[in-house]
């Protein structure tokens, strides 16, 4: 009984733990460079850390809420399962970081703000289908 009453919390309690912003980034960021009347790469770069200001801020605390819910002790998943999300996020930090550089390397647009914007966009989504109950 006492089990079944600490899952009904944690369930309740979820939807204000893992809440969904909603926000479509990427079109806030097609927007911006819509409104560019002679775009240049410094404009689109400007329009791209201004988004991803946004987005990156939203991620961390997506990251840090999933991260304090399975870190607690007394809910039905243990710790690990907070070490473990962890190492994904330093693993996702490296990957992006990589990825970024490459990208860099090959496109002729401003990579190194747009692919870190895009990657981060990708991320939130995945750690926002961590949703208990679903």
């Amino acid at each position: 009984m006492k089990k079944a009453l600490l899952v009904a919390a944690i369930l309740l309690a979820g939807s204000s733990v893992y809440a969904e912003t909603n926000i479509d980034y990427q079109s806030q960021y097609d927007q911006c460079v819509d409104r560019i009347t002679a775009p240049y790469n410094g404009a689109i770069a400007a329009c791209a850390r201004s988004v991803d200001a946004l987005v990156s801020e939203d991620l961390n605390n997506t990251y840090e809420n999933i991260y304090n819910f399975y870190v607690n002790d007394n809910n039905p998943y243990s710790p690990e399962t907070a070490r473990l999300l962890k190492a994904s996020q330093v693993a996702y930090l490296d990957y992006r970081s990589k990825m970024c550089q490459f990208r860099n390397r090959i496109g002729a647009m401003p990579m190194d703000v747009i692919c870190p914007m895009e990657m981060n966009i990708r991320r939130l989504r995945e750690l926002q289908e961590y949703k208990l109950g679903q």
